[in-house]
């Protein structure tokens, strides 16, 4: 069953239609009018939509023509005429509900959706911001304007480890020394026992307080782009596998969020490892949020982006977090929801929009070296092929670089900061 609530959530929050529509939507058709624009299609079952022959023959056209980087316009006069009874509503529902995954998904072993719970038959589809496309599409026949590609870039920071040496301990301090000593790695020694002594007092001495995943000097041709930084923080340590306690009290650390403030990083929350599921840990680390920078939270990334079903996210509602950063396959570099741009997402649950806006994931560091493993000329050429795609097609570009791959020796073999200027320049043309 679809009604006109339903219809106008899809044409609002997910088409980006803001101007006054005439619809009728019964279970047969669903008419929407805009002047002298007029777009049918026939009704589906929100709750449970599915694609048959003519979307998936649709769907494998509009894939040839997205390969062929034709413009949105041409698209739309090979719908108008191949096409004319697409069901663009429904599509754009069935991707952005994630109707696309497998009947018998289970979570993978940190509780998230993996790539690989994408049916086999859809997973060529999310290569592309499809949704993007199809709301383009729909704009396009009502008459609107779809609008620049993109509209906004975001440059995010998840600050899991503050220090390092608080995170590894004592322990793991001598052993990393130790290890040097043994390869007689002396200036990489010497650095990091100069580190020990005044990291704590002078970010200049601790490498993962460092700012190298942000936007400066930007300016994008046209210049009706906005960029923003968000930087993310691990507040406290309540799960002892995944998280990390950090000291937000250090000399060097409050130097460091001053000097992110005043250059305009805003400020997000990072809830660490299965706080979204466990209310007084959520709660608790929000208060800790508030006491160390003066205003509560409004943005949140998940710690190991740790949700299951986007109905999960609404957890966040009552808590006041307006934008979520948590949307995206860890594993995967295909579009989650099939879209880029941010919106508020449907609860099956309680049959309501949730008040939460999703930002899909672009780019994440780790996708590359934790989970596809591709060495750094492998993990340039894949970004670059989906940054390209974002870029012609979606509305919106996240990216997401943890503050310890920046350091050159926080991760083995780390070609992270390498990656992270080449996706920069190519956004940039600089």
């Amino acid at each position: 069953m679809v009604t006109t609530n339903h219809i106008t959530y899809l044409l609002t929050e997910l088409a980006g239609i803001t101007t006054p529509l005439d619809l009728d939507v019964s279970q047969a058709v669903i008419r929407v009018r805009s002047g002298a624009n007029f777009y049918e299609e026939a009704g589906f079952d929100f709750n449970q939509p599915a694609c048959d022959e003519a979307d998936l023959q649709f769907l494998d056209d509009l894939m040839e023509m997205l390969k062929q980087a034709r413009p949105i316009t041409e698209i739309h006069a090979m719908v108008h005429v191949r096409h004319p009874r697409a069901a663009l509503l429904k599509l754009i529902h069935f991707f952005s509900a994630e109707f696309y995954l497998s009947a018998d998904i289970e979570p993978d072993r940190h509780g998230r959706v993996s790539g690989q719970g994408v049916h086999v038959h859809h997973r060529k589809y999310l290569t592309y911001p499809v949704t993007d496309v199809l709301g383009d599409l729909l704009r396009i026949q009502l008459g609107t304007n779809p609008g620049i590609h993109p509209k906004e870039v975001v440059f995010t920071c998840d600050f899991d480890i503050l220090n390092i040496w608080d995170a590894v301990g004592t322990t793991g301090t001598f052993k990393i020394l130790f290890k040097q000593l043994v390869k007689g790695n002396w200036r990489r020694m010497i650095r990091n026992l100069v580190s020990i002594r005044k990291g704590r007092s002078n970010p200049v001495f601790n490498p993962y307080l460092n700012d190298d995943m942000f936007a400066k000097n930007y300016g994008l041709a046209g210049g009706d782009v906005t960029v923003r930084n968000i930087a993310f923080w691990l507040m406290t340590r309540d799960d002892e596998q995944y998280d990390v306690c950090n000291d937000f009290s250090q000399p060097a650390v409050r130097h460091f969020i001053r000097q992110l403030d005043e250059s305009g990083v805003a400020f997000g929350l990072h809830p660490g490892y299965d706080a979204l599921y466990q209310p007084a840990r959520l709660k608790r680390q929000m208060g800790a949020f508030e006491n160390t920078f003066g205003r509560r939270a409004q943005m949140a990334r998940l710690h190991y982006l740790k949700f299951f079903r986007q109905d999960d996210l609404s957890a966040l509602d009552p808590l006041g977090i307006q934008e979520d950063y948590s949307f995206g396959f860890a594993d995967d570099l295909m579009f989650r929801g099939g879209r880029s741009f941010p919106a508020r997402m449907w609860c099956f649950r309680e049959q309501a929009v949730m008040q939460v806006k999703s930002y899909p994931l672009t780019l994440m560091d780790g996708t590359f070296s934790d989970y596809l493993r591709v060495n750094g000329k492998q993990a340039k050429e894949l970004a670059l092929e989906k940054i390209s795609r974002a870029m012609m097609y979606g509305h919106t570009i996240v990216l997401l670089w943890h503050n310890r791959s920046m350091v050159s020796d926080g991760i083995p073999g780390n070609y992270h900061p390498r990656l992270f200027r080449s996706v920069y320049h190519h956004i940039f043309g600089k």
